[in-house]
Order: structure tokens, then sequence, then C-alpha cells
């Protein structure tokens, strides 16, 4: 009877002085003498009070928006998010939402383009296993949303589904998706794990960009491609990538500033630009097969020894650059160009290994600045020694 009166009293305060803009749901009145009405303490409690009303009725009636399919079947659009009572607007509030099965006789099939979008206070979400497709944006910004099952109906889900879901700590991605479209969990900054099918053959760009408690995460033996950025700023600290990887593109694992262990599939082609950049990763053999080493691949990464393949031709601009835990690197004959800055601010690195005649070492077509701001070296070749002062 004590909470019943305070609440009531708390709601009657607010019918009289309308200080929040929250709808509302009639109580009895019952008096409650030993209430602080200090206004600070109604105003916090009648918020409080009104999203649990509102979180309650939202939960059995679900205002759902659909549109029907060219198959028959329907699409989830959305979900109202204001109400008008006695001519005032107010703002609707959802911890849970149950995505229905059947609307009108008919499955509900989809979870539209942007659907539960920016619906900061959802907590939980159940969806049914007649959903097939989750669209772009469709719970982005739900930066309170901790629990959602993703059954293995789903055969794919959009770009940015998952954006900004602040508090999302795990997911389990259905059996029959495919792919990860770009941006799809960018900034889930308390993710920590993350379970991939093996259907996977794509991973996009910017996939996991600033999953900052990401730690660890299996790539499932089909994947043939990572995106840009797909991995940057994680905080994953190894990784097997699987022969099947055909292609990394740039700056992939930039910034994974804990990354200190990483396997490199065989048939990669090149290692792209950036991709490694910041990482601390320490050694490091480039696969054979491999011909180019794109423009600060390993930039600013903490390795101290590097074993180049035969059959590499080029080591582009700044490749290397400000590695300044480089001690020693052995370079194939194959090479025929290092680029500017290529080896630039590698205070460590006394000792060039070169599988090649000096009359090779010396062909070889080097960019301006590729050795600046080293100290003295060596260049050991087959034939002979290079000393080089600074």
């Amino acid at each position: 009877m004590k909470n019943r009166a305070k609440t009531a009293l708390i709601l009657v305060i607010f019918l009289l002085m309308q200080l929040l803009p929250w709808a509302l749901v009639a109580s009895p009145i019952f008096i409650f003498p030993e209430y602080d009405y200090n206004l600070d303490n109604i105003k916090s409690e009648i918020e409080e009070l009104s999203k649990e009303i509102l979180c309650m009725t939202a939960a059995s009636q679900y205002p759902f928006e659909y549109e029907k399919n060219p198959d028959g079947t329907y699409t989830v659009t959305g979900i109202e998010r204001t109400t008008i009572k006695k001519g005032q607007k107010y703002k609707l509030i959802y911890e849970q939402i149950i995505v229905p099965s059947i609307y009108k006789g008919k499955p509900v099939t989809k979870i539209g383009d942007e659907a539960f979008k920016s619906l900061s206070d959802l907590k939980t979400v159940l969806i049914p296993d007649t959903i097939t497709h989750i669209g772009s944006g469709a719970f982005e910004s739900c930066t309170s949303l901790k629990e959602i099952n993703l059954p293995d109906s789903i055969v794919s889900i959009g770009s940015s589904a998952f954006k900004y879901c602040e508090s999302l700590t795990e997911i389990a991605l259905p059996r029959s998706i495919t792919e990860i479209k770009e941006h799809t969990f960018t900034w889930c900054k308390n993710l920590q794990n993350v379970r991939l099918p093996s259907s996977i053959t794509k991973i996009e760009g910017y996939a996991f960009y600033c999953c900052l408690s990401l730690e660890k995460i299996i790539l499932p033996k089909n994947l043939e491609y990572i995106g840009s950025r797909a991995f940057a700023s994680c905080a994953i600290s190894e990784i097997v990538i699987p022969d099947s990887v055909k292609e990394i593109e740039y700056w992939a694992f930039e910034d994974c500033a804990n990354l200190k262990n990483i396997t490199l599939p065989k048939f990669i082609r090149t290692i792209s630009d950036s991709v490694f950049k910041g990482t601390s990763i320490e050694h490091i053999v480039i696969p054979e097969g491999v011909t180019e080493i794109r423009s600060g691949a390993f930039s600013y990464s903490k390795l101290k020894t590097v074993v180049l393949n035969e059959g590499l031709t080029g080591i582009s601009w700044r490749a290397f650059k400000n590695c300044t835990a480089l001690e020693s690197i052995v370079i194939p004959n194959s090479v025929r160009i290092i680029g500017y800055e290529a080896f630039c601010r590698c205070t460590s690195l006394s000792e060039i290994r070169f599988n090649g005649t000096v009359e090779q070492w010396e062909s070889i077509e080097k960019g301006e600045w590729w050795d600046s701001q080293m100290p003295s070296y060596t260049v050991i070749c087959t034939n002979g020694e290079i000393n080089i002062s600074e």
C-alpha cells in the first residue's frame, strides 16, 4: 500500500505540473505523508516510473509498422516512436521488442532498413525463425542493446545493422549468412565474443572497426576476403588468417595495438597499404607468392625481424617507416624497387641481408630518403659487404 500511495502521489503531482513529456497511465490516488516532496526527487521518480509503465504497455501492444512484400509476406519497417495524448506528443520507450512472426495471417520475413534505429533504451530483442533478412541500420545506435538472438533462418544482415550498439558484448551470427557487410559492428566498443559460422566467405570494410574490447576472433576456414579497416583499432592480440583468404585490403588491422602474433595466408599476392600499421607484431615471414609490400604496410609497428620472400619485386614507400625496433631484415634478390622513405627512422636497423651480389644491390631502384634517419648499417651481400655511415 505504501508503494502504491507513493506512485499515485507522484503521478498526481505530474498531472498538475506537467513536469516531464512522457505518456501517462491513470492510477488510483493514495496519500503517502512521509514522502520527500523535493521537486528534483519528484521529477526523477516520475521519469523512472513513466519509463516502466511505457515499457509494459509497449511490450504488450508493440505498435509495429509493416510493408507488404511482392510475395505476400511482410517486412517490419519500424515501430511507433511517439503517441498523442490530449493534444500533447509524448515519446514511447521500449526496453524489449518481440518481432512478430505473423501479420494478417502471413509470415513476417524481413526487418527493414533502420527499422529500430536509435531506440536508445532497447535492451532485448527476440527474433522469430520466419525472419530471413535484417536491413541496413536496423539496430544502429541502439546503445543499450545487450541481448539479441539471430536465428539460422537469416541469410543476410545489412550494412551498419548493429553500428554503435555500445552495450552489446557477444553475438552469434547465423549459419546461413555468407558475408558480413560494411560497418555491421562498427564501434560496438564492448563486444568481446563473436561466433562466425563457416559459411562466411567475405568480411567487408569496417565490419568490426573500433570494437575496442574484441581480443580474440576465430576466422572461418572458407573466408576469402577481408575488407579495409575490417578489424582496425580492435584489441585482438593474435589471429590466424586461413589459407583460403586471397585478399586483405588496406588498413585491415591498422592500429590493433595489442596484435603481436599473426599467421598470414599462403596465397595472397600483396601486403596492402597500412594493413599492419601501428601493431605490436615483432616477427614476420612474408609468404611465397607475395610480389609487393605496399605503402605503410608495417609502418609504426614493433617489428624486430622480417624475412621477405623470394619473388618479391617491390617494397613501396614508407612500408617499414618508423619501425624503431627493427634490427634485421632479409631482402631477396628479386626486389627491384625500394620506395620513398621505405625504412625511414628504423633507428635500430644495423644489418640488411641481401640474397644477391653487391652489383645487384646497387642496381635496385631506391626512392629518395629510403634509409633516412637510420644509424650506420651494413648490407651483407653474397659476394661482399657495403658499409653505410650516418
